[in-house]
């Protein structure tokens, strides 16, 4: 994919060899962060690029009623207001990139967030992810972890922070609801891999482990999505 300086912008997958073998078998899954420039414009060209040049079929699942905790910390909205703008993001990102991701010549769907949370085992999941939040001090920590540079992160660039205990509650509930709705992605829709850029948080790898305790093996495993100009 041709970036807007002329140089070549290429996507590639960091992981280990092990993976590349199964890929050309394997069925991808596409986490979009709605709003993130790598989700956008050429960088996700070329994710799709190599997506369709590397799996047997891909699911990009649009991630935009997650972001209503995001947006209520940075508009200081209700959750009803922060819902219904997250929903317009979500829109208007499937518009703008229809032109990228209709390049895929492999078999692909698009789902939204609200489709899992309205999936007959949510409930259940995110139950189990409460109790694992509640008992098990590992997945409780890297949660804590996770949200704590967040949090330094959004009170550099936000001077006004009025409750940064508010702010703490909503990312941890960010997450909570994040691994409880990936954790369905393998077993639902029989997906082997899940490609994002940057590395995998500890949360998502303690709640992958502890509901699929018996098939550890074929945990949805994930590549780090990185880019190279050419």
């Amino acid at each position: 994919m041709q970036s807007s300086s002329g140089a070549r912008l290429k996507a590639y997958f960091r992981c280990p060899k092990s993976y590349k073998r199964e890929f050309k078998e394997a069925k991808c899954a596409l986490p979009i962060s709605v709003g993130q420039r790598y989700h956008n414009g050429d960088e996700f060209a070329a994710i799709i690029e190599r997506v369709n040049n590397t799996f047997k079929e891909c699911t990009i699942i649009v991630c935009d009623s997650l972001q209503r905790y995001t947006i209520q910390m940075i508009e200081h909205c209700s959750e009803e207001r922060a819902y219904k703008i997250a929903m317009e993001q979500g829109d208007y990102w499937l518009e703008k990139n229809y032109n990228i991701y209709n390049n895929l010549s492999i078999p692909y769907k698009i789902m939204r967030w609200d489709e899992w949370l309205s999936h007959s085992q949510y409930k259940l999941q995110k139950a189990e992810i409460e109790n694992l939040y509640k008992f098990q001090r590992a997945f409780r920590d890297a949660i804590c972890s996770t949200t704590k540079k967040f949090l330094i992160r959004y009170t550099a660039k936000f001077k006004n922070i009025v409750n940064k205990e508010l702010i703490f509650h909503k990312s941890a509930e960010y997450m909570k609801e994040e691994c409880a709705v990936t954790s369905l992605w393998f077993p639902e829709e029989d997906l082997d891999f899940q490609a994002y850029p940057g590395s995998q948080p500890n949360e998502l790898v303690i709640a992958y482990k502890y509901f699929l305790k018996s098939n550890v093996d074929k945990i949805l495993q994930w590549l780090s999505i990185c880019f190279v100009k050419e």
